[in-house]
């Protein structure tokens, strides 16, 4: 039998935006009204497009509980194009989106959860301020499930979050020279797939 940590990332399930919208709507039955939970689809869109927004003007943004998707900028440097050549290649200047787990100090701008439900409330005036606060709940508990190494979430233009598998090792302290066994692992990572320019 293998543990959650010895499975690969291709042999976990993804979740494409239907699937995510439907496991999203059976977690909140019973916490929304029937027309909360018929809008969750509309709610959903436009959370990730106002991410998306923000993203793309080079502000990042934080999800309650989870962590920060950071928006910065790299600067050319030299690469290699193939590995086995050495072949010297120039790597080009780009904005980034990175995932950090926690808190961020990186970022200059940021956009808070209180934010994204205030675009959210203002987008679907269906909703009471109360839904918006249980459906922005429900959807970072959902991408925190991620952690759990059964699934990845995938939304097209915007990005996925995927369980990252990271293996037991040993950790030396340089101070004490104490060594300490550190476990193995499942964190949540993020891919982009935004240009930003």
């Amino acid at each position: 039998m293998t543990t959650k940590t010895e499975k690969k990332e291709n042999q976990v399930e993804t979740f494409s935006r239907v699937t995510f919208i439907k496991e999203l709507q059976d977690s909140l039955e019973g916490r929304l009204s029937e027309v909360a939970l018929r809008l969750i689809p509309s709610a959903t869109d436009l959370f990730i497009e106002t991410i998306s927004n923000s993203l793309k003007n080079k502000v990042s943004v934080r999800l309650k509980g989870l962590g920060v998707l950071n928006v910065y900028y790299k600067n050319a440097r030299k690469g290699v194009r193939n590995v086995k050549t050495k072949e010297p290649a120039e790597v080009s200047a780009r904005w980034v989106v990175s995932f950090k787990l926690g808190r961020s100090d990186r970022a200059k701008e940021i956009m808070a959860w209180s934010d994204i439900n205030e675009i959210i409330y203002a987008g679907i005036p269906q909703l009471t301020r109360k839904d918006v606060a249980v459906f922005h709940e429900g959807i970072l508990a959902l991408i925190g499930r991620v952690a759990e190494g059964d699934f990845r979430t995938e939304f097209r233009d915007f990005g996925s979050f995927y369980p990252s598998f990271l293996e037991g090792r040993v950790r030396y302290n340089p101070v004490s020279g104490e060594r300490k066994q550190v476990p193995a692992k499942i964190q949540i990572g993020f891919r982009s797939y935004l240009s930003i320019d």
